[in-house]
Protein backbone atom coordinates (compact mmCIF):
# COMPACT_ATOMS: atom_id res chain seq x y z
CA UNK A 1 0.00 0.00 0.00
CA UNK A 2 1.42 3.12 -0.79
CA UNK A 3 2.48 5.67 2.21
CA UNK A 4 -0.17 8.32 1.82
CA UNK A 5 -3.09 5.46 1.63
CA UNK A 6 -3.06 4.91 4.95
CA UNK A 7 -3.82 8.63 6.21
CA UNK A 8 -6.61 8.91 3.11
CA UNK A 9 -8.19 5.21 4.35
CA UNK A 10 -8.23 6.57 8.60
CA UNK A 11 -9.44 9.78 6.92
CA UNK A 12 -12.36 8.32 4.99
CA UNK A 13 -13.03 5.57 8.20
CA UNK A 14 -13.23 7.91 10.79
CA UNK A 15 -14.55 11.31 8.94
CA UNK A 16 -17.93 12.80 9.39
CA UNK A 17 -19.79 10.71 6.86
CA UNK A 18 -17.59 7.05 7.90
CA UNK A 19 -19.91 4.31 8.24
CA UNK A 20 -23.56 3.65 7.83
CA UNK A 21 -24.36 3.93 11.32
CA UNK A 22 -22.88 7.76 11.56
CA UNK A 23 -25.20 8.64 8.67
CA UNK A 24 -28.47 10.54 8.87
CA UNK A 25 -31.08 8.66 9.78
CA UNK A 26 -33.79 8.32 7.00
CA UNK A 27 -36.28 10.34 8.37
CA UNK A 28 -40.14 8.53 9.33
CA UNK A 29 -43.91 9.57 7.55
CA UNK A 30 -46.61 9.33 9.33
CA UNK A 31 -49.33 7.60 7.48
CA UNK A 32 -51.88 7.48 10.66
CA UNK A 33 -52.17 8.10 14.54
CA UNK A 34 -55.31 6.11 16.14
CA UNK A 35 -56.97 5.74 19.40
CA UNK A 36 -59.41 3.04 20.31
CA UNK A 37 -60.99 5.09 23.12
CA UNK A 38 -61.17 8.05 23.36
CA UNK A 39 -60.70 8.32 19.72
CA UNK A 40 -62.21 11.56 19.25
CA UNK A 41 -60.97 13.19 22.31
CA UNK A 42 -56.78 13.05 21.74
CA UNK A 43 -55.58 16.19 23.28
CA UNK A 44 -56.53 18.22 26.55
CA UNK A 45 -57.84 21.96 25.17
CA UNK A 46 -58.61 19.98 22.36
CA UNK A 47 -61.85 22.44 22.03
CA UNK A 48 -59.86 25.45 21.79
CA UNK A 49 -56.88 24.15 19.34
CA UNK A 50 -57.61 20.46 17.69
CA UNK A 51 -53.65 20.34 16.83
CA UNK A 52 -51.97 22.80 19.15
CA UNK A 53 -51.49 19.62 22.24
CA UNK A 54 -52.00 16.85 19.81
CA UNK A 55 -49.95 13.49 19.69
CA UNK A 56 -48.16 14.93 16.95
CA UNK A 57 -46.58 17.82 18.75
CA UNK A 58 -44.57 15.01 20.83
CA UNK A 59 -43.33 13.86 17.45
CA UNK A 60 -41.76 17.23 16.13
CA UNK A 61 -38.39 17.24 18.14
CA UNK A 62 -39.11 20.07 19.71
CA UNK A 63 -39.36 19.87 23.79
CA UNK A 64 -41.20 23.20 24.20
CA UNK A 65 -43.84 21.52 22.18
CA UNK A 66 -46.13 19.02 23.79
CA UNK A 67 -49.00 16.54 23.70
CA UNK A 68 -51.27 16.60 26.46
CA UNK A 69 -53.03 13.85 27.44
CA UNK A 70 -57.00 13.89 27.22
CA UNK A 71 -58.52 13.75 30.81
CA UNK A 72 -61.02 11.06 29.71
CA UNK A 73 -57.74 9.36 28.53
CA UNK A 74 -56.52 9.72 31.89
CA UNK A 75 -59.00 8.01 33.70
CA UNK A 76 -59.37 4.96 31.29
CA UNK A 77 -57.61 1.80 32.05
CA UNK A 78 -54.41 1.53 29.74
CA UNK A 79 -55.15 3.91 27.29
CA UNK A 80 -53.21 3.28 24.02
CA UNK A 81 -52.74 4.80 20.82
CA UNK A 82 -51.01 3.43 17.63
CA UNK A 83 -48.85 5.36 15.09
CA UNK A 84 -48.82 3.72 11.80
CA UNK A 85 -45.76 4.40 9.59
CA UNK A 86 -45.89 5.09 5.88
CA UNK A 87 -42.52 2.82 5.40
CA UNK A 88 -40.26 1.14 7.50
CA UNK A 89 -37.80 2.54 9.73
CA UNK A 90 -34.78 1.55 11.53
CA UNK A 91 -34.20 2.78 15.23
CA UNK A 92 -32.33 1.08 18.24
CA UNK A 93 -33.53 3.82 21.33
CA UNK A 94 -36.94 5.42 21.86
CA UNK A 95 -36.88 9.33 23.89
CA UNK A 96 -39.71 10.18 25.62
CA UNK A 97 -39.32 13.87 27.74
CA UNK A 98 -42.27 14.07 30.08
CA UNK A 99 -42.06 17.08 31.99
CA UNK A 100 -43.16 20.55 30.82
CA UNK A 101 -40.83 23.42 29.90
CA UNK A 102 -39.75 25.69 32.91
CA UNK A 103 -40.97 28.67 31.46
CA UNK A 104 -45.21 27.21 31.84
CA UNK A 105 -47.59 28.26 29.38
CA UNK A 106 -49.69 31.25 30.28
CA UNK A 107 -52.80 29.79 29.24
CA UNK A 108 -52.65 27.36 31.83
CA UNK A 109 -53.05 29.36 35.11
CA UNK A 110 -52.46 32.89 34.44
CA UNK A 111 -54.67 33.96 37.32
CA UNK A 112 -53.04 31.73 39.88
CA UNK A 113 -49.44 32.77 38.14
CA UNK A 114 -50.05 36.74 38.89
CA UNK A 115 -50.56 36.21 42.39
CA UNK A 116 -47.79 33.86 42.91
CA UNK A 117 -49.03 30.71 43.66
CA UNK A 118 -47.45 27.23 43.11
CA UNK A 119 -47.71 26.09 39.36
CA UNK A 120 -49.92 23.31 38.25
CA UNK A 121 -49.24 19.92 40.00
CA UNK A 122 -49.22 17.82 36.25
CA UNK A 123 -50.66 13.85 36.06
CA UNK A 124 -47.38 11.60 35.48
CA UNK A 125 -47.24 8.35 33.78
CA UNK A 126 -46.06 5.44 36.13
CA UNK A 127 -46.21 3.27 33.93
CA UNK A 128 -45.82 3.81 29.74
CA UNK A 129 -45.83 0.10 27.17
CA UNK A 130 -44.41 -0.16 23.91
CA UNK A 131 -45.37 -2.77 21.33
CA UNK A 132 -43.36 -2.44 18.19
CA UNK A 133 -44.36 -4.42 14.81
CA UNK A 134 -43.00 -5.24 11.93
CA UNK A 135 -45.91 -6.08 9.51
CA UNK A 136 -43.62 -8.43 7.43
CA UNK A 137 -43.10 -10.71 9.91
CA UNK A 138 -46.44 -10.67 11.66
CA UNK A 139 -49.52 -8.25 11.07
CA UNK A 140 -51.37 -8.41 14.52
CA UNK A 141 -48.71 -9.29 16.96
CA UNK A 142 -45.49 -7.32 18.12
CA UNK A 143 -42.38 -8.68 17.37
CA UNK A 144 -40.87 -6.64 20.56
CA UNK A 145 -42.56 -5.23 23.68
CA UNK A 146 -41.02 -2.91 26.22
CA UNK A 147 -42.17 -1.50 29.67
CA UNK A 148 -40.98 1.93 30.79
CA UNK A 149 -41.58 2.98 34.72
CA UNK A 150 -40.95 6.81 34.94
CA UNK A 151 -39.27 7.88 37.62
CA UNK A 152 -40.34 10.53 39.55
CA UNK A 153 -38.86 13.93 39.51
CA UNK A 154 -37.18 12.85 36.06
CA UNK A 155 -38.03 14.25 32.73
CA UNK A 156 -36.58 12.69 30.20
CA UNK A 157 -35.91 8.80 29.87
CA UNK A 158 -34.33 6.63 26.78
CA UNK A 159 -35.46 2.92 26.66
CA UNK A 160 -32.71 1.53 24.66
CA UNK A 161 -33.34 -1.24 21.71
CA UNK A 162 -29.98 -2.13 21.82
CA UNK A 163 -28.94 -5.65 19.89
CA UNK A 164 -29.42 -8.17 21.24
CA UNK A 165 -33.26 -8.48 21.45
CA UNK A 166 -35.38 -11.70 21.86
CA UNK A 167 -38.36 -11.85 20.07
CA UNK A 168 -41.68 -11.60 21.87
CA UNK A 169 -42.75 -14.56 23.18
CA UNK A 170 -46.53 -14.13 21.79
CA UNK A 171 -45.24 -15.06 18.37
CA UNK A 172 -45.56 -18.18 18.57
CA UNK A 173 -49.22 -17.68 18.41
CA UNK A 174 -48.74 -16.58 14.73
CA UNK A 175 -48.73 -18.95 12.03
CA UNK A 176 -47.75 -16.76 9.35
CA UNK A 177 -44.70 -15.16 11.77
CA UNK A 178 -43.02 -18.76 11.35
CA UNK A 179 -43.05 -18.85 7.84
CA UNK A 180 -41.65 -15.60 7.21
CA UNK A 181 -38.53 -16.16 10.07
CA UNK A 182 -38.21 -18.97 7.98
CA UNK A 183 -37.98 -17.79 4.88
CA UNK A 184 -35.95 -14.82 5.82
CA UNK A 185 -33.42 -17.52 7.79
CA UNK A 186 -33.92 -14.78 11.28
CA UNK A 187 -32.05 -16.50 14.31
CA UNK A 188 -33.19 -16.10 17.75
CA UNK A 189 -32.64 -12.41 17.75
CA UNK A 190 -34.46 -9.85 16.04
CA UNK A 191 -31.86 -8.16 13.26
CA UNK A 192 -30.44 -5.05 14.35
CA UNK A 193 -30.77 -2.34 14.43
CA UNK A 194 -34.57 -2.90 14.71
CA UNK A 195 -36.59 -2.19 11.60
CA UNK A 196 -40.52 -1.13 12.81
CA UNK A 197 -43.69 0.49 10.41
CA UNK A 198 -46.25 0.14 13.44
CA UNK A 199 -46.33 1.31 16.98
CA UNK A 200 -48.39 0.99 20.07
CA UNK A 201 -48.04 3.57 22.85
CA UNK A 202 -49.81 2.40 25.84
CA UNK A 203 -50.49 4.70 28.80
CA UNK A 204 -50.94 1.82 31.55
CA UNK A 205 -50.99 3.82 34.59
CA UNK A 206 -51.26 7.46 35.79
CA UNK A 207 -50.52 9.42 39.27
CA UNK A 208 -53.50 12.16 39.16
CA UNK A 209 -52.48 15.88 38.85
CA UNK A 210 -54.58 19.35 38.50
CA UNK A 211 -53.14 19.69 35.13
CA UNK A 212 -53.06 17.27 32.22
CA UNK A 213 -50.00 14.79 31.54
CA UNK A 214 -47.92 15.84 29.38
CA UNK A 215 -45.37 14.13 27.01
CA UNK A 216 -43.13 16.43 25.08
CA UNK A 217 -40.92 14.34 23.08
CA UNK A 218 -41.85 10.94 21.88
CA UNK A 219 -38.60 11.00 19.38
CA UNK A 220 -36.65 8.09 18.08
CA UNK A 221 -33.11 7.48 17.79
CA UNK A 222 -30.97 5.38 15.77
CA UNK A 223 -26.81 5.34 16.19
CA UNK A 224 -27.26 8.42 18.99
CA UNK A 225 -29.12 10.80 16.33
CA UNK A 226 -32.38 11.78 16.10
CA UNK A 227 -34.74 10.10 13.48
CA UNK A 228 -36.94 13.21 12.41
CA UNK A 229 -40.53 12.73 11.55
CA UNK A 230 -41.29 14.24 8.09
CA UNK A 231 -45.07 15.35 6.89
CA UNK A 232 -46.13 16.65 10.11
CA UNK A 233 -47.94 20.04 8.78
CA UNK A 234 -49.74 17.68 6.52
CA UNK A 235 -50.66 15.52 9.23
CA UNK A 236 -52.28 18.26 11.35
CA UNK A 237 -54.50 19.65 8.30
CA UNK A 238 -55.85 15.88 8.27
CA UNK A 239 -56.56 15.61 12.14
CA UNK A 240 -58.27 19.00 12.11
CA UNK A 241 -59.98 17.84 8.87
CA UNK A 242 -61.07 14.74 10.71
CA UNK A 243 -61.95 16.47 13.94
CA UNK A 244 -63.95 19.13 11.54
CA UNK A 245 -65.94 15.87 10.58
CA UNK A 246 -66.90 14.47 14.20
CA UNK A 247 -68.21 17.82 14.76
CA UNK A 248 -70.23 17.73 11.96
CA UNK A 249 -71.57 14.26 12.10
CA UNK A 250 -72.64 14.84 15.94
CA UNK A 251 -74.25 18.57 15.78
CA UNK A 252 -75.47 19.77 12.66
CA UNK A 253 -79.05 19.39 12.37
CA UNK A 254 -78.81 17.47 15.69
CA UNK A 255 -81.34 18.25 18.63
CA UNK A 256 -79.62 17.47 21.78
CA UNK A 257 -81.55 16.56 25.07
CA UNK A 258 -80.16 18.38 28.86
CA UNK A 259 -82.07 17.28 31.59
CA UNK A 260 -83.38 21.00 31.91
CA UNK A 261 -83.10 21.78 28.05
CA UNK A 262 -82.96 21.00 24.84
CA UNK A 263 -80.63 22.47 21.74
CA UNK A 264 -81.06 22.39 18.26
CA UNK A 265 -77.95 22.85 15.98
CA UNK A 266 -79.81 23.79 12.94
CA UNK A 267 -78.02 23.73 9.60
CA UNK A 268 -77.25 27.03 8.82
CA UNK A 269 -76.03 28.20 11.92
CA UNK A 270 -79.47 28.92 13.81
CA UNK A 271 -78.87 27.94 17.82
CA UNK A 272 -82.33 26.91 19.39
CA UNK A 273 -83.30 26.38 22.89
CA UNK A 274 -86.42 25.10 24.67
CA UNK A 275 -87.28 23.53 27.89
CA UNK A 276 -86.92 19.67 28.39
CA UNK A 277 -90.57 19.54 29.54
CA UNK A 278 -91.89 21.23 26.45
CA UNK A 279 -89.30 19.10 23.73
CA UNK A 280 -90.58 15.87 26.10
CA UNK A 281 -94.39 17.00 24.61
CA UNK A 282 -94.02 17.51 21.43
CA UNK A 283 -94.03 21.87 21.41
CA UNK A 284 -90.33 21.93 20.71
CA UNK A 285 -90.98 24.27 18.01
CA UNK A 286 -93.73 26.22 19.77
CA UNK A 287 -92.09 26.82 22.21
CA UNK A 288 -88.21 26.87 20.88
CA UNK A 289 -86.62 30.20 21.52
CA UNK A 290 -83.33 31.46 19.68
CA UNK A 291 -80.15 30.87 21.94
CA UNK A 292 -77.50 32.16 19.50
CA UNK A 293 -75.64 30.95 16.54
CA UNK A 294 -73.31 28.09 15.92
CA UNK A 295 -70.40 27.29 13.51
CA UNK A 296 -67.38 24.93 13.11
CA UNK A 297 -64.16 26.83 12.79
CA UNK A 298 -60.62 25.17 12.00
CA UNK A 299 -62.01 22.18 14.17
CA UNK A 300 -63.94 23.95 16.47
CA UNK A 301 -67.18 24.15 17.41
CA UNK A 302 -67.78 28.17 18.34
CA UNK A 303 -71.03 29.18 19.77
CA UNK A 304 -72.33 32.71 19.44
CA UNK A 305 -75.34 33.11 22.83
CA UNK A 306 -77.89 35.27 22.07
CA UNK A 307 -77.13 38.89 23.01
CA UNK A 308 -73.67 38.11 22.54
CA UNK A 309 -71.20 39.65 19.66
CA UNK A 310 -68.35 36.98 20.39
CA UNK A 311 -68.10 33.90 19.75
CA UNK A 312 -66.60 31.68 22.23
CA UNK A 313 -64.67 27.61 21.30
CA UNK A 314 -66.54 25.33 23.39
CA UNK A 315 -64.78 22.41 25.13
CA UNK A 316 -66.46 18.80 24.37
CA UNK A 317 -66.33 15.15 24.50
CA UNK A 318 -68.04 13.37 21.73
CA UNK A 319 -66.33 9.62 22.27
CA UNK A 320 -69.50 8.61 24.10
CA UNK A 321 -72.21 9.68 21.07
CA UNK A 322 -75.69 9.27 20.95
CA UNK A 323 -76.09 8.87 24.69
CA UNK A 324 -73.69 11.09 26.24
CA UNK A 325 -71.98 14.37 24.39
CA UNK A 326 -70.33 16.70 27.08
CA UNK A 327 -70.48 20.43 26.59
CA UNK A 328 -67.72 22.34 28.81
CA UNK A 329 -68.43 25.90 28.81
CA UNK A 330 -71.22 27.93 29.70
CA UNK A 331 -74.05 28.95 29.02
CA UNK A 332 -74.93 25.10 28.02
CA UNK A 333 -72.64 23.63 29.90
CA UNK A 334 -73.53 19.80 30.70
CA UNK A 335 -74.52 16.41 29.78
CA UNK A 336 -76.39 15.82 26.74
CA UNK A 337 -77.69 13.02 24.68
CA UNK A 338 -78.18 13.29 20.42
CA UNK A 339 -81.71 12.86 19.29
CA UNK A 340 -82.72 12.03 15.86
CA UNK A 341 -85.44 14.71 15.94
CA UNK A 342 -87.56 16.35 18.25
CA UNK A 343 -90.72 14.71 19.86
CA UNK A 344 -93.84 15.69 17.44
CA UNK A 345 -91.96 16.91 14.52
CA UNK A 346 -93.10 16.16 10.89
CA UNK A 347 -95.08 12.74 10.54
CA UNK A 348 -93.13 12.07 6.69
CA UNK A 349 -90.16 13.34 8.43
CA UNK A 350 -88.07 9.85 8.71
CA UNK A 351 -86.00 9.46 12.26
CA UNK A 352 -82.99 9.00 11.20
CA UNK A 353 -80.73 6.87 13.63
CA UNK A 354 -78.88 8.88 16.24
CA UNK A 355 -75.07 9.57 15.38
CA UNK A 356 -72.19 7.46 16.63
CA UNK A 357 -68.62 7.56 16.51
CA UNK A 358 -67.84 4.47 17.38
CA UNK A 359 -69.37 3.90 20.14
CA UNK A 360 -71.87 1.70 19.40
CA UNK A 361 -71.84 -2.11 18.68
CA UNK A 362 -70.51 -2.42 15.27
CA UNK A 363 -70.30 1.50 14.54
CA UNK A 364 -66.63 2.11 13.82
CA UNK A 365 -64.86 5.63 14.02
CA UNK A 366 -63.55 6.64 11.09
CA UNK A 367 -59.41 6.94 10.72
CA UNK A 368 -57.71 9.95 11.57
CA UNK A 369 -55.04 10.17 9.06
CA UNK A 370 -54.96 8.19 5.50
Amino acid sequence: MRRNAIPLLIALLSGPGAGLAQADPTPMSLQRFAAPYPAHCLSAKQGEDPVKYSPLAALDGDEQTGWWLCPAAEKSDGYSIEFQFAAPVSLDAIRIVLDPPADETEAEAPAAKRKGAAPAKHGRPTRLEFALYDSTLSKRIPVLTRVLLPAEGRSAHELALASPLKWNPKLIDDEDFGTARRTRNLGEFLPAPLTIDRMSFIVRSVAPGDAPVRFQEIGFRLGGQPVPVAGLDEAREKHRAFVTRGLKHIFDGRWLRHDKRALHFETGGALWSVDAAAFDAGNADKKKKRAGTWALDGGRLMVTPGGSRAAKAVGYFLDDAPRRVVLDDAPFAGEYRVVSRAPGGPADAAPAPPPSLGSEPGAEPPPLLE
